[in-house]
This record gives structure tokens, sequence and C-alpha cells, in this order.
């Protein structure tokens, strides 16, 4: 592969991540003002000599590469030659976009159901739990059950985190002094 046909597969990588359709004016904007390789009228220029040597395919609505940019890497600092997007030889992998709208499946979530107490055979600060609990809602004046629905929500949020330890961020957050807290649960 020669240079100049890395340079353009490089752009082509950065401009396509995650997209497989680009408007025209959207490329012009990326090469111009997001990425600052060019002025807007040269890369104007630019993507109408990709299209022409098909390294970009104009189709219904936008503009998809005309390669496979799979596995192309781009350099720290690398930046793009203007004189070879200028005058870019012709692309001779032409890939055709497909006609169909690829269906994309939802990622199915896992349920994470609320943590009732962890086993205190396992970690010995659970049973500190419906303590701490009481001390957060009597020190900082918010009710039992709002302690722990926001303790629940980190939980469903954070994931991989124990109720004592949801339990010890709401106290921080209620602005309570974290050394009791800290020295009731390293014992």
């Amino acid at each position: 592969m020669d240079e100049d046909e890395a340079d353009i597969l490089r752009i082509l990588a950065i401009i396509f991540r995650g997209q497989k359709i680009v408007k025209k004016a959207e490329l012009e904007r990326t090469l111009s003002f997001d990425m600052q390789w060019m002025n807007p009228n040269d890369a104007s220029q630019v993507i109408d000599k990709l299209l022409t040597t098909s390294w970009l395919v104009e189709d219904d609505g936008g503009i998809s590469p005309g390669a496979d940019t799979t596995g192309i890497t781009t350099p720290l600092g690398w930046f793009p030659r203007l004189d070879w997007l200028m005058s870019p030889s012709s692309n001779s992998n032409v890939v055709t976009p497909k006609k169909e709208v690829d269906k994309i499946e939802p990622i199915p979530i896992p349920e994470v159901k609320p943590r009732k107490e962890v086993s205190e055979g396992i970690d010995p600060r659970a049973s500190f739990e419906s303590r701490l609990t009481r001390f957060i809602a009597n020190s900082s004046g918010v009710e039992r059950t709002e302690v722990n629905r926001r303790a629940e929500r980190k939980v469903l949020a954070l994931g991989a985190m124990t109720k004592w330890m949801a339990l010890s961020l709401v106290a921080k957050e209620q602005g309570l002094d974290m050394s009791e807290i800290v020295t009731q649960l390293s014992l």
C-alpha cells in the first residue's frame, strides 16, 4: 500500500468511525473545523476528488467510505498531506455499500436487582447497614426510606457495589463526618 493510500484510509477511518453514511456538509465540517486539517474550500475539493476516485461513494442521502477501514490505525500526531488528497490515486479496493439498512440489534442489558443484605458470612460490614442507615437519617434529617432509596439507586447505577458502600456515598453527599463511618466499617 502506498503512503497516499494509507493517508486516505486513515482519514476515512477517522471520519466514519461509528458511522456508515455521512452527509457532504458534515464531511466538510469534520475535515476543516473539527480536525482542522484544511480550510472549508479545500475540504470540499478533497471530497469531490475522493468521490471521483472511488475512495468515497455517494448514495441516497449521504456519502460512505469506498474502502474497508477495519483495523486502520492512526499514529499519534499524524496529519494528512493536503497535496496527496488534492490528487488521490484511484481506489483499487472499491467496496460497494449495502443498499439495505443493517438492522442493529439492541444489546441486552442484564437486569441488576438491588442487593438485599450481603451475606454477613462473606462481608462483616453488611451487619452495619441498618445502623448506618439510621445514623445517616438521624444526622442529615433525611428519612430512612429516602436514604435507602438513594443507596439502592447507587447500587443499580454502579453495579458492583455493596449497599454499605452506597450508604457511605450517601453519607458523604449529605456532608456527614466520614471519620466515624470509616472507623465503624473498618472494624
